[in-house]
């Protein structure tokens, strides 16, 4: 026999499977229909398995349910199901039975593609890792997707770290985490779905990899605690209102101008941009490497000497200071600077620890510069806050030879 049920949820579990059949004084009637509007406006409702009995699903059955996934062990929506059954759009999962969905660790996993995409949140836990791989029926799968609202609405998270293995993180995923401070995204990540991080307020620092080509609309819309973003010029694609109500937000983009594949209104509350932005990090680096090759080369110290060759990258309040006191280039503007590059180059008399000071190198902010009453040289590089850079290079040398020991090291 069959029964039409469900005609209102009245339940206030977070996670419900339906069952195929009821049993109703010792006879058996199958489930094949979901009312209108059944579990309309359901918030506290997070995950529904719908059995593939069910024929019939009436408008708006799910209706204002906003963090609500969906699984369905039918293939695909059956004729039956009215064409507003999910009038929200809230996220469904196909085809799933026992052999391609788990929930373990409080995540629930699909597997689709032979990849597994982490669907849904099931704890309060405050910090999240994400695995890179989960087992179902004896079978490895990678992680390779963030799934649509996956953690929409989670108060609780303050930090995420998201594995290697992830190349996409789906529309709202992280959406009113409000408490979320922190999250680690790798560089293999390709897209961020729209309205991923919408309203995370308590987010005060992401960091984009260059391997994301796209962005979608109002990904970071909301996010009033978030003072800065670097967009890398591997970003083709941004949709509206990625950054709307950002109102403390500096936007730094590595592209000369606006690509063609950003939509018109990006950044539609006209927040401050600077264009042609080059990663402090990976220039100062650069020209570290520069630096210590040119120690390694240059014959500009006595004979049977060593040299202790010291970089540091700094932040801005120590950057000023060295700029001020070793400030070679009066026309430096040393308000405006964001960080720098302090080079400290030792030389000793080979075989001893005599310090031979007329060799000591300072240079801060990429001064850089040899003095002796043989040779001199200076160089340096000003970072400023619109992210423009500027340089000078130059050298002399002397006959003579040096050994390196070379440090590298971030402040």
């Amino acid at each position: 026999m069959e029964i039409n049920i469900l005609t209102r949820f009245t339940g206030s579990q977070a996670s419900i499977t339906i069952s195929a059949t009821i049993t109703v004084k010792d006879t058996v009637y199958s489930v094949t229909s979901i009312g209108q509007y059944a579990f309309y406006n359901c918030n506290s409702l997070t995950s529904i398995t719908i059995p593939d009995s069910v024929t019939s699903i009436g408008s708006d059955a799910f209706s204002y349910c906003n963090s609500l996934t969906i699984y369905a062990e039918a293939t695909s929506k059956p004729s039956g199901w009215s064409s507003n059954w999910n009038y929200d759009g809230r996220p469904v999962y196909w085809g799933i039975n026992a052999n391609n969905y788990i929930e373990t660790t409080g995540l629930q996993y699909v597997i689709q593609d032979g990849k597994a995409v982490v669907t849904r949140i099931t704890s309060t836990a405050t910090n999240i890792d994400i695995p890179s791989s989960v087992n179902i029926g004896g079978t490895n799968y990678s992680v390779t997707s963030i799934g649509d609202y996956a953690f929409i609405g989670c108060t609780s998270l303050t930090s995420i770290v998201i594995p290697d293995s992830v190349t996409s993180i789906g529309e709202g995923a992280f959406g009113y985490c409000t408490s979320l401070t922190s999250i680690v995204i790798p560089d293999t990540l390709t897209s961020i779905g729209g309205g991923a991080f919408y309203n995370c307020s308590s987010l005060t620092n992401i960091t984009i990899p260059n391997s994301v080509t796209s962005i979608g609309s109002y990904a970071f819309s909301n996010c009033n605690s978030l003072k800065s973003i670097v967009i890398p010029d591997s970003v083709t694609s941004i949709g509206s209102d990625a950054f709307s109500y950002c109102n403390s937000l500096t936007i730094y983009a590595e592209a000369t101008s606006k690509p063609s594949g950003w939509d018109s209104f990006w950044n539609y509350s006209n927040r401050p941009v600077y264009w042609e932005y080059v990663d402090l990090n990976t220039l100062l680096r650069d020209y570290s490497e520069q630096l210590e090759a040119h120690a390694q080369s240059l014959n500009a110290v006595p004979e049977n000497s060593v040299v202790q060759y010291k970089t540091v990258i700094l932040g801005k309040e120590k950057t000023t200071e060295y700029a001020a006191n070793y400030n070679f280039d009066p026309s430096i503007d040393l308000s405006k600077i964001r960080r720098g590059l302090f080079v400290q180059v030792d030389v000793y008399a080979q075989g001893t620890t005599e310090f031979l000071e007329e060799y000591k190198l300072y240079t801060a902010y990429f001064i850089y510069g040899i003095e002796s009453e043989e040779a001199f040289g200076s160089s340096y590089i000003v970072c400023y806050d619109d992210g423009s850079y500027h340089d000078e290079w130059g050298m002399y040398y002397v006959e003579g030879s040096m050994y390196v020991i070379y440090q590298f090291e971030i402040n």
